[in-house]
């Protein structure tokens, strides 16, 4: 679970560093869980994947087709691929992880500060349908972690676990 988490965290504070977001994580005392964490992250997971493939078929209608951008492309295609393969049933761990990793493998390279003008300009696509929005929201959804809002996160190997890794969604 933790690496889905991480996936989103190491991203917000990348687009943090280089376009200032106003979010803070202000301590807040525990609260009540109003919801599981499992169920908060798969739904959050799920909206994101839907989020990203709404996004990424913008960006690759825009994307010029000459050679510089094939290889963008075809990342993003795969990006899209596993976006569109989380509403296909399964299991949810794994739909999870493969999402969370083709996410940051290749977001994280348009968010680097020293990008060719090809990743500049992807990036500024990715903006202008809604990347900083997910962006916010992957922040949102890490406050609502550490305020208790949503629960701890599970522990691997702890009976919750178990179940979620035989979860289908």
């Amino acid at each position: 679970m933790k690496h889905f988490l991480l996936s989103f965290a190491i991203l917000a504070a990348m687009a943090k560093i280089i376009q200032p977001l106003p979010i803070s994580f202000v301590r807040r005392p525990m609260q009540k869980p109003v919801q599981n964490f499992i169920d908060a992250e798969i739904e959050y997971t799920a909206s994101q994947a839907e989020k990203t493939a709404t996004l990424l078929r913008n960006v690759l209608e825009r994307l010029p087709t000459t050679e510089p951008y094939e290889g963008h492309r075809k990342a993003l295609e795969k990006l899209l691929q596993n976006a569109l393969d989380f509403k296909t049933p399964g299991l949810c761990h794994n739909k999870m992880r493969a999402f969370s990793r083709s996410w940051t493998s290749v977001m994280v390279k348009y968010l680097r500060p020293d990008s060719s003008p090809q990743h500049d300009e992807i990036l500024a696509l990715l903006e202008q349908y809604g990347l900083k929005s997910m962006m916010m929201e992957a922040e949102h959804f890490l406050e609502r972690i550490v305020s208790g809002e949503i629960g701890l996160p599970v522990e691997e190997g702890s009976p919750s676990y178990v179940k979620f890794l035989e979860r289908e969604c």
